[in-house]
Order: structure tokens, then C-alpha cells, then sequence
């Protein structure tokens, strides 16, 4: 299963489909329906949101959990970045799902989608650091390198930016309030996502960390994912919202 050689293809193949998919999402008007692009686009069988982030986010966590206890060479460096990577999957597995409010449910079709990546993601990037990855790599004195400590900050940063704004975005209307409101406040003020932002700053954190194309092959697929949503939430907001703030930009500051 872990065979290096069949790793390293389905690795090679994994990161050239990640290019192929953000060429296809950039220049199509496909995108992942949910939250405030919910269609029927993905069919019309929905499952309500709280339920489909747990079973979308769960699998990371888990079973990244049991390959961590069949490793037979934990280090302290491997303990680490499993602790780095349960800390922010149990957050979006078991947190994120119950302090979000009016979620809209998801269309089954894109559930088992984020599942089926999940499950083949972690085969990555569990794989190569409890299996694949030199058993010497992430040894004690990789806590003191450049590559752990620019990693995690740059992690920890993308973390603090993901759920401030994702915190802003939830309070943005009482209980009983149905419509959609411009956000303000923290990066909002440069850029109409910064949610994602962070999430991508938290895999590029991740991606320095293992310095390892796994890690970049995560990275890549994030901003695949996340860079033409942030384009098509822009391009939403300020036709929805005539008043919507002319100088922002969808997810880098002063550039995109």
C-alpha cells in the first residue's frame, strides 16, 4: 500500500491534477455548491451541513490517529506535527460544524467529493510521515530548524486569520436574520476572503513544515480549491451589495 515507488507516481499524479483542477475552476464557472452558492447544480439530495462537515472531515483525524499508533519509530518531531495536524482537523471535524449558524444543507454528491479527497489526502500525508517519510527526518533536532519554525508560524498565523474571520462572518447576523450582510473587520477591511487566505497560509505553514512535495501537493490543492472560490465570493458580493467597498480585493491584498 505504501510501496515508495507507487507512492511517489500516485504522488506525481496527484500534484499535476491539482494544476489541472485550479486551470478548470478558474476558467469555467464549475464550483464547489455550498454555503452561499448552494444550487442544485450537484444534484438535490441534501444532508444538513453540521452532519456533512463531520463525515467530510472526520476521516483526517481518525484514522491520521491510527496510523499514528501502528508507527513503530515515533519521534518527537512526528509527534509534534501529528499533534499540529489533529489540531486543526478535530477543530473542523468535531468544533467548526456546531458554532456555525444558517447553515445551508450540502448536496450529497459534494459530501462523498470532499470525503473521496480526505481519504486520498491522507493517505499522503499520513502515509509519508508515519510510513514512507526516512525515519531520521523529523528526529528531535528538526524542532529546531528553520523549516519547523517558519513552518509554524506561518501555520499558526494562517490559523489565527481562518477563524477570526470565520468568527466575524458567524456573527454577522442575529438568530432570526436570514439575508446576507457585508463583513468588516480584520482583513475584511483589504480582502472579501480571508478565510480562505488562511486556510491557504495554514498549508503553505504545513507544506515548509514536512518539507516535502507531500506537503506542497497539499498546498497546491488547497489554493486549487479555494483561489476561484474566493474570485467567484468577490464577484457575488459586489453584485449583490451596491455599496460594497470598491478598493477590496477577493484574497490578496492590494493584488487579487
Amino acid at each position: 500500500m505504501f510501496n515508495p515507488m507507487i507512492f511517489n507516481n500516485a504522488l506525481t499524479i496527484f500534484i499535476v491534477m491539482s494544476i489541472v483542477v485550479l486551470l478548470i475552476l478558474t476558467t469555467s464557472n464549475l464550483f464547489a455548491p455550498y454555503g452561499k452558492m448552494t444550487s442544485n447544480a450537484w444534484g438535490s439530495i441534501m444532508v444538513p451541513a453540521r452532519l456533512a462537515w463531520i463525515i467530510m472531515e472526520s476521516p483526517a483525524p481518525i484514522l491520521s490517529a491510527i496510523l499514528f499508533l501502528m508507527c513503530d519509530h515515533l519521534n518527537s518531531g512526528l509527534i509534534v506535527l501529528f499533534c499540529i495536524w489533529q489540531f486543526h482537523y478535530f477543530y473542523r471535524s468535531f468544533v467548526f460544524p456546531f458554532l456555525t449558524r444558517h447553515s445551508k444543507p450540502m448536496p450529497i454528491l459534494m459530501m462523498f467529493s470532499s470525503l473521496s479527497f480526505q481519504v486520498i489526502n491522507l493517505y499522503f500525508q499520513a502515509g509519508w510521515l508515519f510510513v514512507v517519510a526516512p525515519k531520521d527526518m523529523y528526529a528531535d533536532s528538526y524542532l529546531q530548524s528553520p523549516n519547523f519554525i517558519i513552518g509554524f508560524i506561518v501555520f499558526l498565523v494562517g490559523t489565527i486569520i481562518n477563524r477570526y474571520s470565520d468568527h466575524i462572518l458567524r456573527n454577522l447576523r442575529k438568530p432570526n436574520e436570514t439575508e446576507y450582510k457585508i463583513p468588516y473587520g480584520g482583513l475584511y477591511k483589504f480582502i472579501s476572503c480571508p478565510n480562505y487566505l488562511g486556510e491557504i497560509m495554514i498549508w503553505l505553514g504545513w507544506a515548509i513544515l514536512l518539507k516535502s512535495w507531500v506537503g506542497v501537493a497539499f498546498f497546491m490543492w488547497t489554493v486549487a480549491n479555494l483561489v476561484p472560490r474566493a474570485l467567484i465570493s468577490h464577484k457575488w458580493y459586489k453584485e449583490k451589495f451596491t455599496d460594497y467597498p470598491i478598493d477590496r480585493k477577493a484574497i490578496i491584498p492590494g493584488i487579487l
